[in-house]
């Protein structure tokens, strides 16, 4: 049977904890701090009513409402100044190189089809999947992406146990691993985590083998 990953991104193999950061560091900087929060309050605003960060809508429209000619190439250098290689876990990019011997490897993300879409390439992380599954809300195609996989193992990766109780629940099957890291690992992490498997980083990836991947319930690799 064929093994088959599909890894989520942020705050998985991401630091986006650490982007946003730096982001709203930038802003402030250059926008100075009363701009700055009220861009944030545009980000807060769109992603309450739309359920995903999209920075170009977002920077599209708060430069709309304060009218500035200027503001669109401004905010927008910002964003396109990112390292976002430099947000990755470490060892990020050995882990999925290992997993990749044990299976294929596919990213399974969430967000806007341009910055999350550059986020994921100029990363590195793009080069060393074998495919990049993007979708504005993800779990809304997850019957389409599994049928494309008939007959193999499904394994899939996120730092939301939330997310991964719901692949369960829809996909009995499939075997999910909970990456404590970010904002959304709960503090007692691992103990309270419904998921087949508990790491504390994305490099404890490199300890599993085939030979992990049997249905055991709740497995914390030390």
């Amino acid at each position: 049977m064929k093994l088959v990953f599909f890894v989520d991104v942020d705050n998985t193999l991401l630091n986006n904890d650490q982007i946003k950061v730096e982001i709203k560091a930038t802003l402030t900087r250059i926008l100075g701090k009363q701009e700055a929060e009220h861009f944030w309050q545009h980000h807060d605003s769109f992603r309450e009513y739309a359920k995903l960060v999209d920075f170009p809508n977002i920077t599209r429209t708060y430069c709309a409402e304060i009218n500035e000619k200027t503001c669109s190439v401004v905010v927008g250098n910002i964003f396109n100044g990112i390292e976002f290689s430099q947000s990755l876990y470490p060892q990020t990019l050995e882990a999925i190189t290992h997993l990749k011997t044990l299976g294929s490897v596919f990213v399974f993300s969430e967000g806007d089809m341009i910055y999350q879409k550059r986020k994921i390439e100029k990363s590195g992380i793009a080069e060393v999947v074998d495919r990049v599954f993007l979708f504005e809300h993800k779990l809304d195609h997850l019957d389409e992406i599994i049928t494309q996989f008939q007959g193999d193992r499904f394994i899939f990766i996120d730092d939301r146990d939330d997310k991964l109780l719901e692949i369960k629940q829809r996909i009995p099957s499939a075997l999910t691993i909970v990456v404590c890291q970010g904002h959304y690992a709960k503090e007692d992490c691992p103990a309270n985590h419904s998921a087949d498997f508990v790491v504390g980083s994305v490099a404890e990836l490199r300890q599993f083998s085939r030979e992990t991947f049997f249905p055991f319930k709740n497995q914390s690799i030390n």
